[in-house]
């Protein structure tokens, strides 16, 4: 935007104080002060006190994609923003993600896999890469690394087996 750090909170400052904005610590683990723009507080609150139980995929790199960049990793879910990186997001936490290119699936939790979470995720990535929204340029994801206990999770969203590898195409 070109202004300065100093210039956009003074900005905010004058903001909170003709209620315009309200300002917290709404996030945990995000440092500072956070502002919130009056009109969308309700919404925002509710979001972050319930986040929707829907799954997303998001490219590593995304802006959107806080972990590893505003937000610190758990030290049990780290993964690289790099591209050809994509995680999946359950209520804001990474619950999976595709490394190189979908050559390499992690689970972060094993009880995601017991819970049907993993093949709610899985469909997610299915539908988004069909739909273009993750990988636009690959018309075919193969699936070299895997934990074996998402093998029938990978199956039942249409990945087909070739070799020892899974395949999903476009």
């Amino acid at each position: 935007m070109g202004i300065s750090w100093s210039t956009a909170l003074e900005a905010l400052r004058i903001w909170e104080y003709t209620g315009r904005a309200r300002r917290g610590y709404f996030v945990e683990g995000l440092s500072g002060a956070q502002y919130i723009k009056e009109d969308a507080y309700v919404s925002v609150i509710q979001g972050l006190t319930k986040p929707a139980d829907k799954i997303i995929w998001l490219a590593a790199t995304d802006p959107n994609q806080v972990w590893g960049k505003a937000l610190p990793y758990n030290t049990d879910k780290k993964f690289t923003s790099v591209p050809g990186t994509t995680v999946a997001l359950k209520q804001g936490v990474p619950v999976a993600v595709f490394e190189r290119k979908g050559h390499t699936l992690r689970v972060f939790d094993e009880s995601v896999i017991e819970d049907g979470t993993l093949t709610d995720a899985l469909a997610a990535f299915a539908e988004a890469f069909r739909k273009k929204n993750i990988f636009p340029a690959s018309n075919r994801i193969t699936v070299k690394q895997y934990p074996s206990a998402a093998i029938q999770a990978l199956t039942n969203v249409g990945f087909r087996r070739v070799m020892l590898d899974y395949e999903l195409e476009r």
